[in-house]
């Protein structure tokens, strides 16, 4: 199976998500962009929340500018500054 241990803990769900939200994005992309960081495939997105594999891409695109990363990897290291980790 696809699914990997989540490596944003549900406390700090809500501050990641509150950041991404006050960055512009919908909560779908925000939302979309988490479950990226966790280490879910945008394939598992698509199947986990029934959105198609080209919206998942496009919410990742757009996060991906949004917050100036390049790959899941500096999306985390983004992530884990701003919850302080």
């Amino acid at each position: 199976m696809e699914h990997r241990t989540p490596s944003i803990s549900m406390p700090n769900h809500d501050r990641v998500l509150h950041y991404l939200l006050s960055k512009g994005l919908s909560e779908q992309e925000a939302e979309i962009l988490i479950l990226s960081a966790t280490g879910l495939t945008m394939n598992a997105i698509a199947r986990e929340r029934c959105y198609s594999r080209g919206s998942v891409n496009t919410a990742c695109r757009k996060g991906f500018a949004f917050l100036v990363v390049h790959s899941r990897e500096q999306l985390r290291k983004k992530i884990s500054q701003v919850i302080g980790m």
